[in-house]
């Protein structure tokens, strides 16, 4: 049979590379799907935009959680999990609906706040923002390392 044009290996190179760039994974947050996205630790439907966190994982992938203490005791009861995870995400509380990595952000524990698990803590973009949120009782402003040791100490194995 005779060939009717000839396909040089730089073309299978060129739809290699676009067939790469098309698939390639996005590592950014997804909005939740209020009402219907489920939780991946305690399995409550996601519904108030004020909370909420996401892990986007190295293949894409994304775990929606509708609190982040339940985003870190999941992390903390799946260590094999914690080598998959490429960026962790939170809700900024004073703008509902988007997110601030978790390692960027401030987070905010006072009893002002009636968080779904009991934490009580909100995300912020900065310290600053802290001033905006007018509270009763003296909060406790905590970076991510900081609201995990909280996490791990408040929710012993038998609250998990």
């Amino acid at each position: 049979m005779k060939k009717l044009f000839k396909v040089s290996s730089e073309f299978y190179i060129a739809i290699v590379v676009c067939m790469l760039v098309l698939s390639s994974c996005s590592y950014e947050p997804k909005p939740f799907d209020y009402g219907k996205d489920v939780c991946e630790h305690c399995k409550m439907t996601i519904i108030d935009p004020k909370w909420g966190a996401q892990i986007i994982t190295n293949t894409g992938k994304i775990y929606r959680f509708d609190v982040i203490e339940c985003l870190i005791l999941y992390k903390n009861q799946n260590q094999e999990f914690n080598s998959k995870i490429k960026s962790i995400w939170t809700i900024n509380y004073l703008k509902p609906g988007t997110f601030i990595k978790a390692e960027d952000a401030f987070f905010i524990k006072s009893p002002d706040f009636n968080s779904p698990m009991g934490l009580n803590a909100v995300t912020i973009k900065n310290e600053e923002d802290a001033k905006k949120i007018k509270l009763t009782h003296n909060p406790e402003i905590l970076k991510w390392e900081d609201l995990q040791r909280l996490v791990k100490e408040e929710f012993s194995v038998t609250n998990q």
